[in-house]
């Protein structure tokens, strides 16, 4: 006995490509959801802890005189520039008891000794990446993912339906 058939092999993301979701649709989405894309406030943040507010409060007076942050990081405590930089840092990322602090710095700009539980810190910003929001081009792709996921035509459901009537019209 012989037997033949035929199957389907389906890939959703081709499938995907072929939809075409209306770009009005997925602008209106976009900004009624702005929020979501918002890429909040970095900071480059350089960091000198001290064991006592006498250090922080030298430390502080020779960078007032004009000394560098790092010269000040090695003199005092002998930190060096691997140990002094932080990094780029969110505001949510910093300890609460100096982010309030950092974040209301202008570029190049360093804090007063500010004491935590962690001893006495001085705090510079050396680049400041302001908030803005991912432009449309960036999250277009996720959006219209999400549409095709979240409406009854682009469902996988739907396209079952399509496939069984397609196979019905064609398998005599």
């Amino acid at each position: 006995e012989r037997r033949s058939f035929t199957y389907i092999h389906l890939d959703t993301e081709i499938l995907r490509k072929e939809i075409n979701i209306d770009d009005k649709e997925i602008e209106e989405i976009y900004n009624q959801r702005k929020e979501e894309f918002l890429i909040k406030e970095e900071r480059d943040i350089q960091q000198i802890v001290f064991n006592n507010k006498n250090d922080a409060d030298k430390a502080f007076e020779m960078l007032e005189n004009g000394k560098s942050f790092l010269e000040v990081g090695k003199k005092i405590t002998s930190q060096d520039l691997e140990i002094i930089s932080l990094g780029l840092l969110k505001k949510d990322q910093l300890l609460s008891g100096f982010a309030e602090d950092v974040f209301s710095l202008e570029n190049n700009q360093y804090t007063k000794p500010i004491k935590t539980d962690l001893g006495w810190h001085i705090l510079k910003v050396t680049k400041i990446i302001k908030e803005k929001v991912k432009p449309i081009k960036l999250v277009k792709e996720e959006i219209k993912k999400e549409i095709m996921g979240n409406k009854p035509q682009y469902s996988k459901r739907s396209y079952n339906l399509k496939i069984k009537k397609f196979i019905k019209a064609h398998s005599n």
